[in-house]
């Protein structure tokens, strides 16, 4: 499983979470997950956020893309008793993505986004 960083927005400094996907083993960004190929969305699992998130969100963005940090996908409102999603889970929203569409659009071939999972308060 490949580990990815946690940082909450603004803050600078890492957050309790810990997000893993069992799909993006080691670096790799497997052909079926990008643009290129079926474009499937990886799963994605995350220890227990910290007591009192109200809900948590996903940012799966590519920083090295050729025209500035691209972003692949965005899912918020999800309720913090989750801890893993192959979708959108229920009730939660997809912001739009770098396409310019809602949901998932994976990077091209050419490398592995990074995946920034963050828990925020909308008190």
């Amino acid at each position: 499983m490949r580990r990815f960083g946690s940082e909450p927005p603004g803050q600078g400094h890492p957050s309790p979470l810990t997000v893993l996907s069992p799909d993006l083993a080691a670096g790799a960004f497997p052909t079926e997950f990008t643009c290129d190929g079926a474009n499937r969305r990886p799963r994605l699992q995350w220890s227990t956020p910290p007591s009192g998130t109200p809900e948590l969100a996903v940012e799966m963005l590519d920083p090295d893309a050729p025209g500035g940090t691209f972003t692949h996908w965005l899912v918020y409102g999800i309720p913090p008793g989750i801890s893993s999603m192959a979708a959108a889970p229920t009730g939660a929203a997809q912001g739009v993505n770098g396409f310019g569409r809602r949901g998932y659009g994976g990077p091209r071939r050419r490398a592995a986004p990074r995946t920034t999972t963050t828990s925020w308060s909308s008190r």
